[in-house]
């Protein structure tokens, strides 16, 4: 009995080792390198991703768009970006009722800073950053302060929407989610957060 106690003990030491290692690895995102080297002055990004935009509630009702979309931008010094232009080139209902579905980005360009893990959103150009979405000649705009998780991937830095990204207040009295990875880059460089 004693030494399944132990080896039960012993797991547990592993397992909350692993989720501390984990934890502070994530916490090391301060600053963005390109090739290796700390960026010491703006460097142009352009990147990529689809994208899940879910309409819940108020006026619009239930529905999610999934975008295809392509930005540009820059990473700075001190962990800095900023998103500078983004174009949907494509909108599609993946549920709900959405007609002819178009989506573009609202209070751009978006201010950014890598902070711990996330790339956390400090402000759009004239407001909260966020999303407009017309169904058949409707649209609802909805807008939120909030981050994605970041993780380096070969020679690129992925910014991905997820479960800790903040939901979206919407002018038709409805909330907003979004989801979905963007792919962002140095063209001829590698890109990474550190």
């Amino acid at each position: 009995m004693s030494r399944m106690k132990n080896l039960g003990l012993a797991v547990v030491s592993v397992l909350a080792l692993a989720a501390f290692m984990g934890t502070a690895s994530a916490a090391a995102f301060t600053v963005w390198q390109v090739d290796g080297i700390n960026v010491t002055s703006s460097r142009p990004t352009t990147s990529s991703g689809t994208f899940d935009l879910t309409h819940i509630g108020g006026l619009g009702g239930n529905f999610t768009v999934r975008a295809t979309c392509i930005d540009t931008g820059t990473v700075r010094p001190g962990g800095a970006d900023t998103i500078d232009t983004i174009t949907c080139t494509s909108a599609t209902t993946i549920s709900g009722t959405c007609g002819s579905p178009r989506v573009s980005a609202v209070n751009l360009p978006w201010s950014t800073q890598l902070v711990g893990g996330r790339d956390r959103v400090i402000t759009g150009g004239n407001g909260d950053p966020g999303w407009v979405t017309t169904c058949s000649g409707f649209s609802g705009t909805c807008t939120a302060a909030t981050s994605t998780a970041i993780a380096n991937s070969g020679n690129n830095v992925l910014a991905t929407f997820d479960a800790s990204s903040a939901t979206a207040s919407c002018t038709d009295f409805g909330t907003g989610r979004i989801t979905g990875t963007d792919t962002i880059s140095v063209s001829g460089h590698t890109l990474r957060a550190a």
